[in-house]
């Protein structure tokens, strides 16, 4: 099993309620529209080992290896096209915000949700996703205490979803996490390396408000509920810093893609 690498057998995580571990959850999606250029370096990070000890020994169950390659950023900063690079280059890309949607819209994780906020859903008992965004990204308690909530739900449906696929296809075990709160929820534990992508404060918000459809403010007060460049250059493996072109963005995740794989 190389570094990094981690033995999946969801049946023996017993990951349960809120003793579960913080490793994974959903956050808004980052894409990017318009010109993006990056430039991008490898970062020597102190976290790798630790991620890569904390990994293996953490789910070394089971008998199916599979290699995680974590992606994250700030949003509006380009990830979703990041993602769709890595796919290309045969990654099984695990879009963790789609994913964190549907656990938050099922049983009992919408049970959880709806008790501890009854005023992200309307009339007809549907779920608010504006609503909740507002809410959460408004008050960094309410935020915690979201997190708190569906984080453990999240993670037990990407382990199954890693192992499944695992199970189905033995030699296909490249994996990339596209999780906006990959650092924050501690998903970066079970990845061999991390690429972030990053862009200028502004450039994010103009795209973040052209993307949603949301109005400055509200696009403001999610950017502030999230962390800044210098956040994730501290702590990636690899990092793109994207303020032009799409072409160029495109290039330079798929050296690192080749360079991963």
């Amino acid at each position: 099993m190389r570094k990094g690498e981690i033995m999946l057998n969801i049946n023996e995580l017993n990951i349960t309620g809120r003793d579960a571990p913080r490793l994974l959850g959903g956050g808004t999606p980052c894409g990017v529209s318009g010109d993006c250029t990056p430039a991008s370096r490898p970062v020597s990070a102190s976290g790798s080992a630790e991620r890569a000890t904390t990994a293996s020994s953490q789910f070394a169950v089971g008998e199916l290896a599979a290699d995680i390659i974590g992606l994250t950023g700030m949003s509006g900063a380009g990830k979703s096209v990041a993602a769709r690079v890595f796919g290309e280059c045969g990654f099984k890309v695990i879009d963790c915000d789609k994913e964190a949607r549907e656990v938050i819209a099922t049983p009992p994780c919408s049970e959880a949700v709806r008790r501890a906020f009854p005023q992200a859903y309307n009339d007809n008992g549907e779920f608010d996703r504006a609503k909740m965004a507002q809410i959460v990204f408004s008050e960094p308690q309410n935020l915690q205490k979201y997190e708190k909530i569906i984080y453990p739900f999240i993670i037990h449906k990407i382990m199954n979803i890693i192992t499944t696929a695992v199970e189905n296809a033995p030699n296909d075990r490249n994996f990339l996490l596209d999780a906006p709160t990959l650092y924050q929820s501690g998903a970066d534990s079970l990845c061999r390396k991390v690429v972030a992508i990053i862009a200028d404060k502004e450039l994010c918000l103009r795209r973040i408000v052209h993307r949603d459809g949301i109005d400055e403010r509200d696009a403001f007060l999610r950017l502030n509920a999230q962390p800044g460049a210098e956040f994730y250059r501290e702590r990636a493996d690899f990092f793109v810093e994207n303020n032009g072109t799409l072409e160029t963005l495109t290039n330079e995740i798929l050296k690192i893609a080749k360079e991963l794989k």
